[in-house]
């Protein structure tokens, strides 16, 4: 909890402790297509475990306007976190209390072992909500 805070503390005060400027061989990326996306922009974190693993460098509309994806950049030792059966999340970590709450992708990995990591130019799933998420995963 602790580090939270003070990455909490960092960003308010404008610093960046991911040290997340431009690209470098230092970082991965990996794309996240959402059916339906509000609330992330450029900056907003990636979050994996409570702790932070990157940041949104870009959103995108298609061309029909019916899906976003959003490219994210994790720090080269996250890359293990992208795998096939990872998804993404966004999720208000802050309080509740907290005006306004800050939104970021929270990417949620699977259990299983033997998950293949996310080949080149794989999308991860993204869900706007827990509610979408848990539709889907009904539906399926």
């Amino acid at each position: 909890m602790t580090q939270f805070l003070v990455l909490i503390a960092y960003i308010t005060v404008g610093l960046n402790p991911l040290n997340m400027g431009a690209l470098t061989p230092q970082h991965v990326s990996a794309d996240i297509e959402f059916a339906k996306l509000s609330s992330i922009e450029v900056g907003s974190l990636v979050v994996h475990s409570g702790k932070a693993v990157g940041k949104v460098i870009s959103v995108n509309d298609d061309t029909k306007g019916t899906a976003r994806t959003v490219r994210i950049a994790l720090k080269a030792d996250q890359s293990v976190l992208l795998k096939r059966s990872t998804i993404a999340l966004v999720t208000s970590p802050l309080p509740a209390y907290e005006k306004p709450r800050e939104r970021v992708i929270e990417l949620i990995t699977s259990t299983t072992k033997n998950s293949p990591a996310l080949a080149e130019g794989e999308k991860l799933n993204g869900f706007a909500s827990f509610k979408e998420f848990w539709t889907a995963s009904s539906a399926s």
